[in-house]
């Protein structure tokens, strides 16, 4: 019930600008929702009406407990310094002509973000690097189990990612050097 009040009074009522722009109350639950841009705040709200709907339907709520909870990490991502460096870096960088390839980079910063916090983890727990890791593991020097194959994953995840953001000819504004 709860859930329902805090989607009602998110999602109903709002306004549309001249600017084309639409401004929706959001309530205290939601404060994270700040954190997000405009456009990704319009995803928000229409991923969030249509789990809505698709949850009344079967009358299960878990997809869109996860839904919230994943947009929440999101945007609680966004106050990372390290990441907001990067971003703010990123985006003035990004000439003029190429600005509407800002989501794009958007995502390839926080996805790259997210691994590398990942890959430190793994990195703190073992004390070694993550390319010395991934080395020793194809070399067969390192037993394969849940946690490792999870730690290779991750890298090489984390290589395809930053080999696409390298391709797209953006590669100083992904690595936010």
């Amino acid at each position: 019930m709860t859930v329902m009040l805090m989607i009602q009074e998110a999602t109903v009522p709002y306004e549309t600008r001249s600017d084309t722009a639409l401004t929706v109350p959001v309530p205290s639950a939601f404060a994270w929702l700040d954190h997000l841009e405009a456009d990704e705040q319009a995803e928000f709200y229409a991923q969030l009406l249509e789990a809505t709907a698709f949850c009344q339907r079967i009358g299960q709520w878990d997809r869109l407990k996860s839904l919230l909870e994943s947009w929440k990490e999101r945007a609680e991502r966004r106050t990372h310094p390290e990441l907001q460096r990067r971003m703010v870096e990123a985006r003035a960088r990004l000439p003029e002509d190429r600005q509407r390839l800002w989501p794009k980079l958007r995502g390839y910063l926080e996805s790259l973000y997210a691994l590398e916090m990942r890959l430190r983890a793994f990195e703190a727990r073992f004390g070694m690097s993550s390319e010395a890791f991934y080395q020793k593991m194809l070399a067969g020097e390192i037993e394969e189990d849940t946690e490792t194959l999870e730690w290779a994953g991750s890298f090489r995840v984390w290589k395809e990612e930053l080999a696409m953001c390298m391709a797209s000819a953006l590669s100083n504004s992904c690595l936010g050097q």
